[in-house]
C-alpha cells in the first residue's frame, strides 16, 4: 500500500536546490529539465531558507498571471502546461 511505504521511496535525490538571487528563468529551466515540481532554496552557506514550487510560480508571478501558459518551456518557447485561462493576481 502506497501510504505505508516511506517518503524516501518516492524523494528525488540528490536535492535539487537554487540561492535566493537565482532569476525565475533559470529556476523554470530547472524544474522542465528535472522533470520536478519544486526546488529547494539554500543560503551561501547551503541552510535551506525556503522553497519554490510551479505553484508558486502559477499563483504568485505576475507575468504568468496574465499568460495562457502556466510552465513555459523556455528551451523551445512551447507551453509545457497550458491554462484554461489566465490566472487573476492574488
Amino acid at each position: 500500500m502506497v501510504q505505508s511505504q516511506p517518503v524516501q521511496a518516492f524523494m528525488t535525490t540528490p536535492v535539487k536546490f537554487v540561492r535566493p538571487d537565482t532569476a525565475l528563468t533559470d529556476v523554470i529551466q530547472m524544474l522542465n529539465a528535472a522533470h520536478i515540481s519544486g526546488l529547494a532554496v539554500c543560503d551561501d552557506q547551503g541552510r535551506l531558507v525556503g522553497e519554490i514550487s510551479t505553484k508558486d510560480l502559477m499563483v504568485r508571478s505576475s507575468w504568468i498571471a496574465s499568460s495562457t501558459c502556466a510552465i513555459p518551456c523556455a528551451g523551445s518557447g512551447k507551453c509545457i502546461k497550458p491554462l484554461g485561462k489566465p490566472l487573476a493576481p492574488s
